[in-house]
């Protein structure tokens, strides 16, 4: 009757469950196909030499490793000669899983991730178990490679003289339905998981509709494309890398900062982080929510844009100022073209930082300025016309848009103020001036107006800068100065200087 190579092993097996008088290839053909591997490879040529000869503590990690269910590898000696078991066939993959025995670790893992490489390496020196959740390995695995997840549990192992040898490694695959991709597929909002490093483990479709930037475009780690470049935004760089290391140091928080999407269009988002422990020391994890606020921004910047240009209504001193600060203000407001008209007697009409004549109006523009104000805050517009209330001229403004847009109730509260802040300059700029020759002074606004004009197109030819930057370039050498602005602009056009040089 003859032995199968178990019976023959359990035969030879001690009672006292020792290996030491079991013959290494009894033992290691009890452990399916890699322990038959195992027996059956020359180790001869390698560092470990003959399994006659190798320590008793590898022989113990290495029969350990063979017998286990879950996925375990062993890597032993200053090369890091790799074993491992059947439960590792899946994640090996079939190219790797056939060729990877007895070689040292580096050869048969070329790819490996910095932050695995690095726990092995404190595992060695340290000699303390760690582990390592949620971990991102790049593999290859079915000829495709992949981002795949993993929790590390990593296991020093002591030779016979009491040093650390190796490394027993044990591994959980979450890739398949990891923590964070549960909480990334039940959220709305924009969210993204990093990892410790900074390195991005997750994002949702709510964060790729919004900045358009996928999965797939990755790998992503800092500085990540959606932050501002140093060239567009140095000082928004310089908060996010701020917020950053504030983020490191803190379990949670809030943040607003400027994003710029895949087109380069910034936007402001409201950032809420917090930090998820792993088991060992350090933060595992990082998810951070976004809440678009660019709205929010937009409607803060142009409330404090209109009280600015408010008070620069009131303190002007002649009319061509008025012109210049109304048209500056309503530009800058709805980020588009203004056209003023302002009916004194005669009709005078004001674009561009200076006058024009009906003729020159594009009908467009005329059929805006001859138009009734709507409060549409639906539909598409291609411009906005604002009537502010006054009792001694009659004042219309229109501001054509770049393109047809929907116009915010928040735009329309704003606009309406300054509009009625610009009439009531008009008034009294109108009032204070009856008592001279009105059409002598007029003319003589209209003068200096047009001279204010040309001397912000010298500047926007020079300096390659929009007219309503020139203009206000004007304005602040007039205050600093304390002299009008047409003063600025006749030195700018006589001597050509620099408003702030002349």
């Amino acid at each position: 009757m003859t032995m199968d190579a178990s019976s023959e092993a359990a035969a030879a097996r001690p009672r006292d469950g020792s290996q030491d008088l079991v013959p290494p290839v009894i033992w290691l053909t009890m452990h399916g196909e890699m322990g038959l591997r195992v027996a059956a490879l020359d180790w001869s040529a390698s560092s470990l030499g003959e399994i006659e000869s190798w320590p008793k503590a590898l022989r113990q990690a290495v029969s350990l490793c063979l017998a286990s269910l879950f996925p375990m590898s062993v890597r032993w000696g200053q090369e890091l000669v790799e074993f491992y078991n059947d439960a590792c066939r899946e994640i090996y993959g079939l190219e790797r899983f056939a060729s990877a025995l007895g070689r040292p670790s580096a050869q048969v893992w070329p790819e490996a991730d910095p932050q695995v490489s690095q726990d092995v390496r404190d595992v060695l020196s340290e000699g303390h178990a760690l582990m390592s959740v949620n971990q991102k390995v790049l593999l290859t695995r079915r000829g495709l490679r992949e981002d795949c997840w993993f929790t590390f549990s990593y296991t020093p192992l002591i030779d016979d003289s009491g040093e650390v040898a190796g490394v027993m490694t044990t591994f959980i695959e979450t890739t398949g339905a990891p923590w964070s991709r549960a909480v990334v597929t039940a959220m709305h909002d924009p969210l993204m998981i990093l990892d410790s490093s900074g390195q991005l483990l997750e994002i949702n479709q709510a964060f790729t509709d919004l900045l358009g930037y996928s999965q797939g475009d990755g790998p992503f780690q800092p500085d990540y494309p959606w932050w501002p470049t140093a060239e567009e935004d140095p000082a928004g760089l310089a908060r996010i890398k701020h917020w950053r290391e504030y983020r490191a140091a803190n379990f949670s928080g809030v943040a607003e900062l400027q994003f710029y999407d895949r087109q380069r269009c910034p936007i402001w988002l409201s950032v809420s982080f917090a930090s998820i422990p792993g088991t060992t020391a350090g933060q595992a994890a990082t998810v951070c929510s976004f809440r678009d606020i660019t709205l929010e921004k937009d409607a803060q910047s142009r409330r404090a844009s209109a009280a600015l240009v408010s008070g620069d209504l009131a303190r002007a001193e002649d009319l061509e100022s008025l012109l210049g600060v109304a048209q500056h203000g309503l530009e800058l407001l709805f980020d588009g073209a203004s056209t003023i008209q302002l009916d004194i007697g005669d009709r005078y009409l004001f674009s561009g930082g200076h006058s024009i004549s009906a003729e020159e109006l594009g009908e467009e523009i005329r059929v805006g300025l001859g138009g009734v104000p709507s409060a549409d805050i639906v539909n598409l517009r291609v411009g906005v016309l604002l009537v502010p209330q006054t009792s001694t001229t009659a004042c219309r403004a229109w501001i054509q848009f770049r393109q047809p847009r929907q116009i915010r109730p928040d735009e329309l509260i704003v606009a309406d103020l300054l509009a009625q802040a610009f009439g009531l300059a008009a008034d009294g700029m109108v009032n204070v001036r009856r008592a001279a020759d009105r059409q002598t002074h007029l003319t003589d606004a209209i003068e200096s107006h047009r001279l204010i004009g040309q001397a912000v197109g010298i500047l926007v030819e020079r300096h390659k800068i929009l007219p309503s930057r020139a203009f206000d370039r004007l304005r602040q050498a007039s205050q600093t100065r304390n002299i009008k602005l047409r003063e600025v602009a006749i030195d700018v056009i006589e001597t050509g200087s620099d408003p702030e040089q002349t």
